[in-house]
């Protein structure tokens, strides 16, 4: 009778500890997914897989990208020595009011882009809560 009651005591001790691991172990998982679903997914945008072009594609990019930028400094280059030569051959006078001319330029410019700063520096006041 003995051997009974402590082989079945055994088995009901054995089973409700069982139940108490699946129990704890499912509400875990819950509390997880109630995380997850409350921080929202971390990844910005997909993951995209890389496609790997031909060397001869690559090596076509590169060359293009070359010529372009070669063709750029000639352009900047013939564009200065353009405007030297044309200051060059003015008379002194000519030259002495393209001067000015372009003294003035700054200025105004400078003047505007102050005004400008001031006048979005005024609307962020405006605007600022």
């Amino acid at each position: 009778m003995n051997r009974i009651l402590s082989l079945s005591l055994l088995i009901i001790v054995l089973i409700v500890a069982g139940a108490g691991e699946v129990n704890a172990q499912s509400g875990n998982r819950k509390t997880r997914n109630i995380e997850k679903r409350i921080a929202g997914n971390k990844r910005k945008s997909p993951k995209t897989s890389k496609v790997k072009e031909p060397r001869t594609v690559v090596k076509a990019k590169k060359e293009a990208e070359k010529r372009e930028a070669k063709r750029e400094r000639d352009y900047e280059k013939a564009k200065s020595e353009n405007n030297k030569r044309h200051f060059q051959i003015q008379t002194e006078e000519v030259k002495a009011r393209m001067k000015q001319n372009e003294k003035d330029i700054k200025a105004r410019d400078k003047a505007r882009e102050k005004d400008q700063r001031k006048k979005s520096r005024s609307a962020k006041k405006k605007f600022k809560k």
